[in-house]
């Protein structure tokens, strides 16, 4: 084989190897699903790169001498997303995201199936315990990726976003002018019949 396509063919194959690693977690973040936390395969993902501090080193340094960090499935959500772009990521950082990344989108998918939901039932669809999930959800709704309003007293989380004044007119007038519709109909088929039958 001529070195370009060995080089190709190589590349192909690595390819492959990584996009088989993250197949299934790819295709869990496109799904309507909740996602399982601790992922299924995380022993590759946790020696992966990615979440070692070996990556966010000198390019030139030995993989091998980086002593791999105790990457943890607890979620810290003690930093906000802005204070974590300001400084350095470690790998346990970038696992830390990860593992954001999967519960925000768990919450997007909850918010899809429920309208209200009790928060501690919340929370346990999460993994998670009420304070993170409030927190979490909190920050979803102040950058305004997901509307929810959390009732605390009563412990509920709505989904539901409400609809303006004028829309709900709409819908009502929609429906009556429907309403009208069918009753002028009906009205036309009673005279018809009486009609048939006063003939006869």
């Amino acid at each position: 084989m001529p070195p370009d396509l060995t080089v190709f063919v190589s590349l192909f194959f690595l390819l492959c190897l990584l996009l088989s690693l993250h197949r299934s977690v790819l295709s869990e973040f496109i799904g309507d699903e909740v996602m399982n936390w601790p992922l299924s395969s995380e022993k590759e993902w946790q020696s992966n790169s990615t979440f070692t501090d070996a990556a966010s080193g000198d390019a030139m340094s030995d993989a091998s001498a980086a002593a791999p960090a105790k990457l943890s499935n607890d979620l810290d959500v003690s930093s906000t997303e802005a204070e974590r772009k300001e400084g350095a990521s470690s790998g346990a950082a970038r696992w830390n995201d990860l593992h954001k990344r999967i519960v925000q989108h768990n919450i997007r998918v909850i918010a899809g199936y429920y309208s209200r939901i009790r928060s501690a039932r919340l929370a346990e669809l999460l993994k998670l315990d009420e304070s993170k999930t409030e927190v979490l959800l909190s920050e979803m709704v102040s950058t305004k990726q997901l509307y929810a309003k959390m009732d605390r007293p009563a412990g509920v989380v709505s989904f539901h976003k409400p609809q303006p004044a004028t829309e709900v007119l709409n819908d009502y007038a929609n429906d009556l002018s429907s309403l009208l519709q069918l009753v002028e109909k009906t009205c036309h088929m009673i005279n018809k019949e009486q009609m048939m039958y006063g003939i006869k």
